[in-house]
């Protein structure tokens, strides 16, 4: 691949398309999180997959660090925006130890491994040395850093993408997932930091399992384009076709007759379109015989269906998760009250655990007859 073929395509890979979708669910978030002094705190932005939530995150963290300038000009110690990812856990439990790790770390925190809360322990063992307590930093220790960094950079905002990770916990784990709530919820408030959740549907699970977190909220909406929806089809076609227009090579695509095909190998995402033409544009400059750009070629580098059909399914899950109840339904709740109380909020009791008498062991039986050599 030559320079002048680098450049086409890295000219194509920066090209971006404010469409209606974008700029709404962008607007929205903005004006939510710059009047969150006014009570909210959390700031959720949720959407299926590829619908270019990252991007958009992108964006808020710009015009936000615009809106601080002249605040963190006077102030060189501030950070007033922090950006960052909350990585997939590796075991089943997303893990706080590494996300305020990361955090610490992205602010410029030194010492960041140094981290420990000892406090306690040396006024009880006063005599014993500092060195038996460097050991992990512990996340206790780890979160009050977090917190006083937040407090001392005065950040104002902290945008969070891929935050779904937070709520990755074990299966049917719902003690673990109140924590998780509760931990975003308390880093909020003690830090009076704005906090923007951006990821998939399963934000939603806040909402549905977390009154008081939910009260201190906003949910925004980025969805894809929904092909039932005449105006949205149109919408897509828009945008479909802007790209089509802006690829640095010759091809006959149309956005008119290619329609339908362009929207089922996408799911009406624009991220997964950009994804795809950047694949396939990629591809060909990498080709020494240069083929035809036409949608042949495309499907080569197209998501399989069986993909596409779990992207679909998870997006219209989300958007039915999303509807709302109606009013009707909330007074028939207030004056019926609760018929049977639901699974989620149910807590299994912990079993109790038989306390035996100190110095006295557990009756268990002895090996006998034979002797270990």
């Amino acid at each position: 691949m030559n320079t002048t073929d680098l450049a086409a395509q890295q000219k194509f890979v920066d090209y971006a398309v404010g469409h209606p979708h974008l700029v709404k669910a962008y607007d929205a978030a903005l004006a939510a999180i710059r009047g969150a002094n006014n009570g909210c705190q959390v700031v959720i932005v949720a959407g299926p997959t590829g619908v270019g939530k990252t991007r958009m995150a992108a964006g808020l963290c710009t015009s936000l660090k615009e809106d601080y300038a002249n605040e963190s000009g006077q102030n060189p110690e501030q950070i007033p925006v922090l950006y960052g990812n909350a990585v997939a856990a590796q075991g089943a439990c997303f893990s706080w130890k590494d996300f305020y790790t990361r955090l610490l770390t992205r602010s410029g925190e030194p010492m960041t491994d140094k981290k420990l809360a000892i406090d306690r322990q040396q006024n009880l063992f006063a005599d014993v040395t500092l060195a038996h307590y460097k050991q992990n930093s512990t996340a206790d220790a780890l979160r009050i850093a977090a917190e006083n960094c937040l407090r001392l950079r005065k950040v104002r905002c902290l945008i969070i993408d891929e935050a779904h990770h937070m709520l990755m916990v074990r299966k049917n784990d719902m003690a673990s997932l109140e924590f998780q709530f509760e931990a975003i919820k308390s880093l909020a408030l003690e830090t009076q930091t704005t906090i923007v959740l951006v990821g998939t549907y399963r934000l939603l699970d806040i909402r549905d399992l977390s009154g008081q977190l939910v009260r201190r909220s906003e949910i925004i909406h980025f969805p894809r384009y929904d092909c039932r929806d005449k105006d949205q089809k149109l919408q897509f076609a828009g945008v479909l076709k802007q790209f089509l227009e802006e690829l640095p090579v010759k091809h006959s695509l149309s956005h008119v007759r290619d329609f339908r095909h362009f929207y089922n190998k996408t799911s009406g995402e624009i991220g997964i379109l950009k994804d795809w033409l950047v694949r396939a544009l990629n591809r060909y400059y990498q080709a020494k015989k240069k083929p035809g750009f036409d949608m042949d070629f495309l499907d080569r580098y197209a998501l399989d269906n069986k993909a596409l059909r779990t992207i679909a399914t998870e997006a219209l899950l989300g958007e039915n998760k999303l509807a709302d109840i109606s009013e009707d339904a909330l007074s028939q709740l207030y004056m019926g009250g609760l018929a049977v109380i639901p699974e989620e909020q149910v807590k299994p009791s912990a079993p109790q655990k038989k306390k035996g008498t100190v110095g006295r062991r557990s009756p268990h039986r002895d090996a006998v007859g034979v002797a270990n050599v």
